[in-house]
């Protein structure tokens, strides 16, 4: 098993009106753990993606589909869909696993289509592709599968979407064995994608007991 995925943690569930998708912000270097590596954004209008990967290694591909993204919208005056997207992302990665600068990264991508609702898809470190009604990725996500399953497909509010990624990160951090206390938390509906507070594990701000979704200027989690 690679280092990434001892190290990280990704999440994507999709539920009736929208998806969520929330992304651990915690680098590990030996044995110091820092919060500065976001690894998850817009990719316009109704997309938003997670990368998990490498030190920089993700940052850079979230950098390249970002990029390209942008362009595709200029040149053809309309978004990519969620599928096109999608597919996008695996030729990327699928292209660079036969070069020598392979990325090796696995993603989440989230979009909403207008007539058919949210979609999530699931990319492998070896670019395999599969649209999913929930997914995790890395070792600690492995924790949160029952949660995740009971609730995708359902018609909770964002409020309850929220909670319910709050309980998995709560999971994590109580029983896994790197403190991974500080997530980044995007949602994608038919308003477009918007970014939520962070959720913070062990060491953050967002306190157990907490039924309500945090304002927006919630502050950032602090290393412990």
């Amino acid at each position: 098993m690679s280092m990434t995925n001892l190290t990280k943690c990704t999440f994507g569930v999709k539920f009736k009106d929208f998806a969520l998708i929330a992304s651990c912000n915690t680098r590990v270097d030996s044995l110091v753990v820092y919060q500065d590596e976001l690894t998850a954004r817009s990719l316009g209008s109704r997309l938003a993606l997670a990368v998990q990967g490498a030190q920089g290694v993700a940052s850079r591909f979230l950098d390249v589909v970002a990029g390209n993204a942008t362009l595709y919208e200029m040149r053809h005056r309309f978004p990519m869909s969620a599928a096109v997207a999608a597919h996008f992302v695996r030729k990327t990665s699928s292209d660079a696993l036969r070069t020598a600068s392979s990325f090796m990264v696995s993603a989440v991508l989230a979009g909403y289509e207008p007539g058919e609702g949210p979609k999530l898809y699931y990319l492998s470190e070896l670019a395999t592709l599969q649209e999913m009604p929930s997914m995790v990725s890395g070792l600690a996500g492995t924790l949160t599968w029952a949660q995740l399953d009971k609730h995708s497909g359902t018609g909770v509010s964002e409020a309850d979407g929220y909670l319910i990624l709050k309980g998995c990160v709560e999971q994590v951090t109580e029983r896994y064995f790197i403190n991974l206390s500080s997530f980044s938390v995007l949602v994608v509906d038919k308003e477009g994608v918007r970014k939520l507070p962070n959720i913070c594990g062990k060491s953050g701000s967002s306190g157990r007991g907490d039924t309500s979704l945090p304002h927006s200027n919630t502050p950032d989690c602090t290393p412990s």
